[in-house]
């Protein structure tokens, strides 16, 4: 089980790198946890996931369009000019009379349609299909600057327009079709949706009413609404197509007077009996509409957010773990101050807990003060002022107690290299007399005591990582470089000089309390 964890521990990404050496680089730590190593996992899984997904939508244009639309107008010369010239829309649209009698019927012709061109400033019949339905289907093209009437007449009067396969009805029958009570054509304007994703068109109708009466005549104006669909589906370089659109029509009913809307025909076109009409137009005013599929730098950059959105967990990740980094250093160094702070054990004994250390029975309480107390001092072991202070200390401590002959002496003399004459040559050779020996208290027995006596050379050279402890026995034996004499009443100054700090320190104090 531990291995396993172990292993998850591996994939933590939001470990706390700390160099405790600039000159050591195996001294680097990473330190990570198994709660990071399973948000890793987690998170790269959903990561791998959501990326591939997000590929795959794309690949298949399924991924949806940016949507941006322009009003423009179209002119002459211009590249929507080209545009509807060379694709040519086409307005279809049918009229449907409501009624029991046919007024397209070819052998009992009632109504004759006519279409006038402005354009072409010509005038076309416009057959019927035949058979019993009472509709004419229309279908305009070459719309653009172009407008188009639809003129109903009475056949009566307007023989002329009919094929040779058409014959007018009777008086009566022609009578009794006007005399219907709530006589009403309805006209439907064919439009389009156009589906962007299967570049398909689907049509609907615009229904738009144009009532006939025995006293009044009725024109309907329609203006139709086309927009430019541009849609860009470039992958990789960019590539675009444009589609018309037929998007509706608005319309709008002008009623006029029999013997008017008669004279405006007959002056203009030069028909008679005219008892309706249909004016379609195009609106020059377009939308032009572009439809942008997602590029891949666009759909990295989508991921690259969600991910960097997802990522912002690594601050709490990364929090947790300094703080166990922290504990993990203040336990490293109070097992290194108290060796046996690491032998303290918990067991378990008729079901009671207790803690021991070899075969000591320990307070717990006392344990946990210390524990306490300890930490709170190593809090300030990571501070570098306090790194500076102890250096302060320490300073005024040997100061104190290391004779003023040899203090001289190190100011004077500085270490210096030991070079030694080879034996067979005139060439000298550098020794290294401290790298013969096997740990720190070899080279103190030696009284060898070169620059680097307190190096962490002699920790790190530990298999076990711990500082070599020197029995007491081996402590005694040790060679003095001073008189103990002289090391005692330099002990002495040291603790007269810390008193006369204190007193100062408490006088000063006092004096302050006063002033307060």
């Amino acid at each position: 089980m531990n291995g396993f964890l172990k292993t998850i521990s591996k994939f933590d990404g939001f470990f706390v790198s700390f160099n405790p050496s600039f000159g050591l680089t195996e001294q680097r730590i990473f330190y990570k946890t198994v709660w990071g190593g399973m948000a890793t996992i987690i998170i790269l899984t959903f990561v791998f996931v959501y990326s591939i997904n997000q590929l795959i939508l794309w690949g298949s244009g399924d991924m949806i369009y940016k949507v941006s639309s322009q009003q423009k107008t179209i002119t002459e010369g211009s590249y929507l000019e080209q545009l509807f010239v060379r694709n040519d829309p086409i307005q279809s649209l049918s009229i449907e009379f409501m009624s029991s009698i046919n007024p397209f019927d070819n052998k009992q012709m009632i109504i004759i349609p006519l279409l006038y061109k402005l354009n072409e400033d010509e005038l076309y019949s416009i057959e019927s299909e035949g058979g019993d339905e009472n509709t004419v289907y229309v279908d305009l093209n070459n719309i653009l600057y172009n407008a188009f009437n639809i003129i109903f007449v009475k056949c009566i009067g307007n023989e002329d327009y009919l094929s040779e396969f058409q014959e007018c009805a009777s008086q009566e029958y022609s009578d009794e079709f006007f005399d219907q009570i709530g006589l009403l054509s309805t006209i439907a304007v064919y439009n389009e949706e156009f589906d962007i994703s299967k570049k398909t068109y689907d049509q609907y109708e615009t229904y738009v009413n144009l009532p006939f009466d025995t006293i009044l005549s009725n024109e309907v104006q329609i203006l139709t609404n086309y927009e430019v669909v541009e849609a860009n589906q470039g992958y990789l370089f960019q590539s675009s197509e444009q589609y018309i659109v037929n998007k509706g029509c608005t319309s709008q009913v002008y009623t006029f007077t029999k013997d008017y809307h008669q004279k405006l025909y007959e002056e203009e076109i030069g028909v008679q009996e005219v008892i309706g009409s249909i004016q379609i137009q195009m609106n020059s005013t377009i939308f032009y509409v572009r439809n942008q599929y997602p590029t891949i730098s666009e759909v990295l950059a989508s991921i690259g957010s969600i991910i960097q959105t997802i990522l912002l967990i690594r601050y709490i990740f990364y929090a947790l773990n300094r703080k166990q980094l922290i504990s993990f250093m203040k336990s490293t160094l109070l097992i290194n101050y108290y060796p046996e702070w690491k032998e303290i054990k918990n067991v378990k004994e008729n079901k009671i807990n207790s803690t021991v250390l070899e075969d000591k029975k320990l307070n717990k309480t006392s344990i946990e003060k210390f524990d306490k107390d300890v930490h709170e001092m190593l809090n300030h072991k990571f501070d570098y002022i306090n790194l500076i202070y102890e250096m302060h200390q320490m300073q005024k401590i040997l100061q104190l107690i290391t004779p003023p002959d040899l203090l001289l002496n190190i100011h004077s003399n500085e270490s210096k290299l030991q070079i030694q004459q080879d034996e067979n040559s005139n060439q000298f050779s550098v020794q290294n007399p401290w790298s013969s020996f096997e740990d720190y208290s070899d080279s103190i027995h030696k009284n060898h005591l070169d620059p680097f006596l307190f190096s962490y050379y002699w920790k790190s050279k530990k298999k076990n990582g711990s500082l070599y402890k020197i029995p007491s026995s081996e402590n005694e034996q040790i060679p003095k470089q001073f008189k103990p004499t002289q090391i005692q009443e330099n002990a002495d100054q040291v603790v007269d000089e810390l008193r006369n700090q204190d007193c100062k320190i408490n006088i000063e104090n006092n004096d302050q309390n006063i002033q307060d």
